[in-house]
């Protein structure tokens, strides 16, 4: 019986220390996991402001585009006009 009870103490040490152990783990995996998401927010928000900087540039172009053609139609009229 005594020999049981001893069995059943170290069981129940045993048990404790993995409980201590997973639970350390489980905190350190949670504080990784924050970690990450903390990441993947700044990239998210990087890429935002990568996307705004695209769609002005792509404005700018449209609008170079634009001012091009019509320069190339007046100096097109302009020819014209002088032969």
């Amino acid at each position: 019986m005594l020999v049981k009870l001893e069995n059943r103490e170290q069981s129940i040490l045993q048990i404790t220390k993995d409980n201590d152990q997973l639970s350390s783990s489980l905190n350190a995996a949670e504080g990784r996991l924050a970690e990450l998401y903390a990441d993947q927010g700044r990239a998210e928000d990087e890429l935002a402001a990568r996307i705004e900087v695209i769609e002005k540039l792509r404005s700018q172009v449209r609008e170079l585009e634009r001012e091009k053609r019509d320069v190339q139609r007046r100096y097109n009229e302009q020819v014209h006009c002088v032969a």
